[in-house]
Parts: structure tokens; sequence; C-alpha cells
């Protein structure tokens, strides 16, 4: 079958990048036709080589809804998966159904929050079946009035996800052995709602329960939230560490396999 994956790019780190890969990937090995539509994804920054499967880079911003046409009229997809969060699969859809698609939608599905809004439940009513992550979000669609709901939460890649060897080493020289360390992965949107972590860190300052306890965000700090100025104002800046500027790349996966990994994002400062 031809299937064509609607998500970020499988070339990407970002979360739904990194699904990405491996739904595409398992699609692959079970020999069917695969066509990835990569959201942010840019001209000639992959090796197709190092892929079983063709990926078109739909970039960001406004360039993808003029990218899609043309993707749908070139591959001729038999069905479409959607990989995406409720919001965005509200305005994919009705760029889809504009570029003429009208085959078998599958939608893996994110719920940022509940209750969803209508608008894009009501978005949702020509999906042919859904793969959700969570059994919150499974039984919500159901009593939404949704069939054909699957659960299937994200899986951890073990040997990317696992303790260094030397992980107190690196700690010690960055001054963090004793320290309870929360980390914050995400890039700074509005979605991500890192703000609501530092708020959580203010209320353990004044409940006098944050002596040891240092934030670490590894996203730019000015995004759509100033994280740096509501520290600030929420008295908690010396607890909280940033992966870096405006020109840290938040698509970029945690490098670790170097033992100097974490000191090479020099972000650790005492």
């Amino acid at each position: 079958m031809r299937i064509a994956l609607l998500s970020d790019s499988p070339t990407l780190t970002t979360g739904f990048g990194v699904t990405a890969s491996r739904i595409a990937q398992t699609l692959r090995d079970a020999e069917h036709d695969v066509a990835c539509f990569g959201f942010k994804a840019r001209e000639n920054s992959w090796d197709a080589s190092q892929y079983g499967y063709r990926i078109w880079a739909a970039g960001g911003g406004d360039n993808w809804p003029r990218v899609l046409p043309e993707f749908f009229a070139r591959e001729k997809p038999q069905a479409v998966l959607l990989n995406m969060d409720i919001f965005n699969a509200r305005e994919v859809l009705d760029h889809c159904q504009r570029a003429g698609w009208q085959g078998p939608t599958i939608a893996y599905l994110m719920l940022d929050g509940l209750p969803a809004y209508r608008q894009y439940l009501d978005a949702l009513r020509e999906i042919s079946a859904f793969l959700i992550t969570t059994q919150t979000g499974v039984e919500y669609m159901r009593g939404c009035g949704f069939s054909r709901l699957f659960l299937a939460p994200p899986g951890v890649e073990a040997r990317v996800f696992r303790s260094l060897p030397n992980a107190r080493q690196l700690r010690e020289m960055v001054g963090l052995h004793d320290k309870f360390m929360v980390g914050v992965f995400g890039r700074n949107t509005e979605r991500k709602q890192q703000a609501r972590v530092l708020l959580a860190l203010a209320k353990l300052r004044r409940a006098g329960r944050d002596s040891n306890i240092f934030v670490y965000f590894h996203c730019n700090p000015r995004g759509y939230w100033h994280l740096d100025e509501i520290a600030q104002d929420l008295g908690v800046l010396d607890r909280v560490l940033f992966a870096g500027s405006g020109s840290f790349d938040e698509t970029m996966g945690v490098p670790c396999e170097s033992k100097s990994a974490v000191v090479n994002y020099g972000v650790f400062r005492f």
C-alpha cells in the first residue's frame, strides 16, 4: 500500500520527528510504500540514502500548504497517516481536503489537554481510525462519540534514553552532584507550557522546599515565553539553567555519546 505520513520530518529529533521515524520504518519493514511529508525539514538537510522511504522537505511557516498539493499529485497515496497533536491535525486536515484528498485517513493523535475545543473535535469526524497516546485520551474521545480508538503510547528507545556510565563524574564536573535536577525538554512555544514549571518552582520556594532543586530548560530562553524574565519576576532565576541563546537549535537532540557532551553545552554556571 502507498502510505503518506504527514508529520514532523523523521530527519528531526523533535518528539513527532522521532515517532515519525519509527512509524515510517515499521511501515517500510512491513513492505508498504512510504512517503513522508516532513514538516520543518529543509532541502538537502539529510542524506536520503540513510532512509528506506521518501521524505519531502515541507519546511515550515506558510510554505508547506503550497507544497502539499504537489505531494499528493506525485505520490498518489492510498491512505494518509497523521502524526501530530489535535491542534495541528485540524489545520492539516483542512489543507489535505483543499489539495483534493478524499481517501482513508488515520491519526496518531496526541491531546494537548482536556477538554478539547469542539472546533478541533469536529474536524476529526471523518478520520477512519485513531491511535491515541494515553488511556485518558482514549476514554475522552470515546465519550465524545468517536470509535475505532486504539491505545498506542510512544515507545522509549533504550539505546538512547539510558544512564551514562560516567553520569556521576559529569555531574561533579558541572557542580550538580548533590542537586535535584528537573529537565524540561521541548521547544519554547505556547503549547509547551514551560512557564508552569517556573510557577511550580516558585511555589516550592515560598514553601521553603527548593533548597536543592534546579530546573534545566532545553530550549531558547526567549521564544513564545520569556522564560528568563518570568523566572526573574518569580524570584527563581538563580535556580534555572538554559541551553543557550536565540541561536540554539531546538530541533536538535541531546548528545549522549561524548563524555563531555553535557559540559560542551556551556549551560551550567554557578
